[in-house]
């Protein structure tokens, strides 16, 4: 019954989420972009140099057991290590896709702080003559996170990885 209710509120209230009412369980965790191609080349539009939101990604074949999903979209080029452009986790699993330019999420859904300390998408902006490598990775997790306050992104991959089912990673690249 709870499942329902979130997935009602989701679809009512959510119009950048879809949502199901229950996760597919084929064992075949797949994630893809309807705005780019895996290990393709990101538009501008989702990019510092263009209108900097979101692009659309979907999802299928959770595992059964999850209870709810956290997703990072990380540069893994960056000279300081891996460098995050978007944090969002208590994802609940009925939910599916993410449409492109969606910036506000509904309870329980928490958008984390990024490497800008902004809780928000911001899109790759290597430096001028370089070519990145971005990730996307979802995180399927067998409970909701309870963050501390001050709950900074160490944190947050180490809660993720005590509670780690199965993950997924859609990679792309940008260049200036």
């Amino acid at each position: 019954m709870k499942k329902i209710f979130i997935t009602l509120i989701l679809m009512l209230f959510c119009p950048g989420i879809h949502a199901e009412i229950t996760p597919q369980d084929n064992n075949l965790f797949l994630m893809k972009s309807g705005s780019f191609h895996s290990q393709g080349n990101l538009l501008d539009r989702y990019t510092c140099d263009g209108r900097d939101i979101s692009p659309q990604l979907s999802w299928e074949g959770i595992p059964s057991q999850t209870k709810s999903l956290a997703l990072t979209f990380v540069d893994l080029d960056a000279p300081s290590g891996s460098f995050y452009h978007w944090v969002i986790y208590n994802i609940p699993p009925q939910v599916n896709s993410l449409k492109e330019g969606i910036s506000l999420f509904p309870p329980p859904i928490v958008m984390g702080m990024n490497s800008w300390n902004k809780k928000q998408y911001n899109g790759p902006c290597p430096p001028a003559g370089a070519t990145h490598y971005y990730v996307f990775t979802l995180y399927a997790l067998d409970q909701m996170l309870t963050p501390a306050k001050k709950f900074n992104i160490n944190q947050l991959m180490n809660q993720i990885q005590k509670h780690l089912l199965d993950k997924i990673e859609l990679g792309v690249s940008y260049g200036r």
